[in-house]
């Protein structure tokens, strides 16, 4: 198994979620869209363009020794899909109205193929003992956190603050990645390990023994 940047430099505990990046020119499009959103939006926390990703599964405090199991669980559930096409849609919130906790951008494209995956993965995280989530999975791109706007009034308003007269930037997505979070640090997530899709194919006879 093959960590980035090499597994000398990972303390014996992560916190890891398993996640689809995003390619360069999307995150510089978003970082961009992001600054004229700043202008408008009152949040305390902007995403950093480099931690933009659209998440599969939050996986939490994890041991670092578990990250070959983690890995060998989820080749075949990246084995299984398909190059994905996704782009980015209207805007929204969790939270309150008035003083929400998120902003973020929805997902549309081939979600239908990108929630079987969610589901795959899910399945695949279970028996290392990630229970699985109770709510139902909605794929989105996470841009802010801490609403702090004295009035609830910008945030009844996303419709009219989309990106570059409503173009909406569309990409492929063909690999399931695993960052583990940097509390305190700007950018906060490094990346770990990369699984494309198409790995099971490459995998070594080892691995394949071994998921066996």
């Amino acid at each position: 198994m093959t960590i980035e940047g090499g597994m000398d430099r990972l303390e014996p505990k992560q916190r890891l979620f398993v996640a689809v990046s995003l390619p360069q020119e999307i995150k510089t499009f978003v970082n961009e869209w992001m600054e004229e959103l700043k202008t408008e939006l009152p949040f305390q926390k902007w995403m950093h363009p480099e931690d933009l990703h659209v998440t599969v599964k939050f996986l939490g405090e994890t041991e670092t020794e578990n990250l070959a199991l983690i890995r060998q669980a989820l080749l075949p559930a990246a084995a299984a899909a398909p190059a994905l096409r996704l782009k980015l849609t209207s805007l929204g919130i969790f939270g309150k109205p008035a003083l929400p906790s998120l902003l973020w951008a929805g997902i549309a494209g081939d979600t239908e193929e990108l929630t079987t995956l969610q589901s795959r993965v899910e399945d695949a995280m279970e028996p290392l003992g990630f229970a699985k989530e109770d709510r139902a999975y909605k794929p989105h791109l996470t841009l802010a956190r801490r609403g702090c706007g004295s009035s609830g009034r910008q945030y009844g308003e996303l419709n009219r603050l989309k990106p570059h007269d409503g173009f909406q930037p569309e990409w492929a997505a063909n690999a399931l990645t695993v960052y583990r979070s940097r509390l305190n640090h700007r950018p906060m997530y490094d990346l770990l390990m990369t699984i494309p899709f198409h790995e099971l194919k490459n995998a070594t006879a080892r691995e394949l023994e071994e998921l066996n």
